[in-house]
């Protein structure tokens, strides 16, 4: 790889005060399918190209550890000083299939090897990886290690993203701050809400933005979701939480929309708080003040539905919330529950989270296959949480789940994507 002398002098400076490397990988992602296949768009857009390159970026890196330089015009050195060698190279090319995404669509990227250069620091050999074989090749062999969780958001560097506080969050609830506060049982100043990008396994982009409300144990440890609350947490906690998440997720949509980028934003309800008819009717009242336009790109994930839980009883649930928005999915807590009565009740799709443990049912890779294969049949899209290892990405691909989230693949933050397209309910 040639670089110029200014470039070279960059490159040597970040190298000598850079924190240890775990893969001593230097990536190279470049906008070259761009200006080779695009040239019109490359000369009349080049700037905007850039800087999008540049925000995209932010999104995917950890300011704190990872090195990130423009080299000339069309390409950044980027270093993941977290990541190991494939992690890294893994890493690069889904930021350089969102990069490209942005600018030429998903129908015209499924038609583009998207390549990625690395250099090996310490043996000096280049390699050039491609994204659906590096996707198709995750994890095969060997088992990874989790990338590191994202510290505390107090400690790190914001990212150029709107970021609404609780006050403006909790502006639509009828309730005051304080006690909204006392409702969740912890000073909600340490309450943070970010978005998990969902991986569309197909293409390889992110299409999909999971709102989650985000929170640090005394250890620093990342929680997000429904463990945000306590073991002993009260239906009204739960309901708490998947208010101010709708909340959230409504500043995120508003925010695209002013900035004309729109993306499709996925929300989670409990089973709980639709099974109570008073909390029920405050959850779809608050999903009624958001713009239908804007509720046009907003799904709904039910989640901690009960086993068995009779098909009626479920559609009762969906059926006002599919009125109000893009689609329904379902979240299932156990291989014993019917995918067919997820559907029957009008169900667009289903998903699980990924097991901490190798083996459990929900995580083997057996249980996945028969999950997708399943829901195949019967027409539901399928997602996958927590996928937090190389291992757990083959598995899902494997398996064939249309989804996948989890910090193999993107870390959590404060930034929403736009998306070109997704097949409606």
């Amino acid at each position: 790889m040639e670089f110029c002398d200014a470039d070279k002098r960059k490159l040597r400076d970040a190298l000598s005060s850079r924190t240890p490397l775990h893969g001593n990988l230097m990536t190279f992602i470049g906008l070259d399918e761009v200006r080779e296949r695009f040239p019109e768009l490359w000369e009349r857009q080049r700037e905007r190209i850039t800087e999008t390159s540049r925000a995209i970026l932010r999104q995917f890196t950890d300011p704190r550890t990872d090195i990130v330089l423009p080299i000339g015009d069309e390409k950044f050195a980027v270093l993941f000083t977290r990541l190991d060698k494939t992690e890294a190279m893994l890493r690069a090319g889904i930021i350089k299939a969102e990069i490209l995404r942005r600018f030429v669509g998903d129908e015209s990227l499924e038609h583009l090897d998207i390549r990625t250069d690395a250099l090996d620091i310490d043996s000096g050999d280049e390699t050039t990886g491609v994204l659906r074989d590096l996707l198709n090749g995750a994890g095969a062999g060997r088992a990874q290690p989790a990338a590191a969780a994202p510290a505390p958001a107090r400690s790190r560097q914001r990212q150029r993203a709107y970021r609404a506080s609780i006050e403006e969050i909790g502006a639509d609830w009828s309730m005051p701050i304080d006690e909204i506060e006392q409702t969740f049982g912890f000073d909600l100043d340490s309450l943070e809400f970010a978005f998990q990008p969902h991986l569309y396994a197909r293409r390889g982009v992110f299409s999909i933005f999971e709102c989650r409300a985000v929170r640090y144990d005394a250890t620093g440890a990342i929680l997000s979701g429904y463990d945000v609350l306590p073991r002993d947490c009260t239906p009204g906690q739960i309901t708490a939480v998947d208010k101010m998440t709708l909340m959230r997720a409504r500043h995120g949509l508003v925010d695209m929309a002013f900035r004309k980028r729109i993306a499709v934003v996925a929300t989670p309800v409990s089973f709980e708080t639709m099974s109570t008819r008073a909390t029920a009717t405050e959850f779809l009242d608050l999903l009624r003040k958001i713009p239908s336009d804007l509720r046009n790109y907003l799904v709904v994930d039910i989640c901690r539905a009960p086993v068995g839980v009779p098909e009626g009883r479920l559609a009762e649930i969906i059926s006002p919330i599919k009125q109000l928005t893009r689609a329904v999915f379902v979240r299932v807590s156990s291989a014993q529950q019917s995918l067919a009565t997820l559907k029957g009740a009008g169900a667009f799709g289903a998903g699980l989270n990924m097991p901490s443990r190798a083996g459990r049912d929900l995580g083997s890779p057996g249980f996945l296959g028969r999950f997708a294969a399943s829901a195949r049949k019967l027409r539901l899209q399928t997602y996958a949480l927590d996928v937090d290892t190389q291992q757990q990405v083959a598995s899902c691909r494997e398996a064939g789940m249309d989804y996948m989230a989890g910090r193999a693949l993107a870390e959590l933050s404060d930034y929403v994507g736009p998306v070109t397209g997704m097949q409606s309910a």
